[in-house]
């Protein structure tokens, strides 16, 4: 497929579904067609897909860069979905970002 949405909508369904790897290649794709700017919501749904994979020092990269995204443009398509101004959106991944960071605790504590 050649839509970004689209690509965007199959990554999620196939994280939901589980299929982590198929999931990865679509939103590396859509990630590929969006040239130098890359939607936050994009990079937020990556580290998600990470995150829930248990690889939580990949999910915060993205959850940091998705926040770095973030406040270079509020207008962006998290904030879009989840919040006018941006501030709802940051919320949302700030507390992504604090999921992978405690992952990561939670791995180094059992070692």
């Amino acid at each position: 497929p050649d839509n970004l949405a689209l690509l965007t909508n199959l990554g999620n369904i196939y994280r939901e579904l589980g299929d982590v790897d198929r999931a990865r290649v679509m939103m590396s794709e859509g990630i590929a067609k969006c040239g130098e700017y890359v939607p936050p919501a994009l990079i937020n749904n990556l580290g998600l897909l990470e995150l829930n994979a248990g690889n939580f020092q990949i999910a915060q990269g993205h959850f940091q860069h998705a926040l770095r995204a973030l406040s270079a443009d509020k207008t962006s398509g998290v904030g879009e979905s989840v919040g006018a101004d941006g501030t709802e959106a940051e919320a949302v991944i700030r507390n992504n970002l604090l999921r992978a960071e405690d992952g990561l605790r939670e791995v180094h504590h059992r070692r």
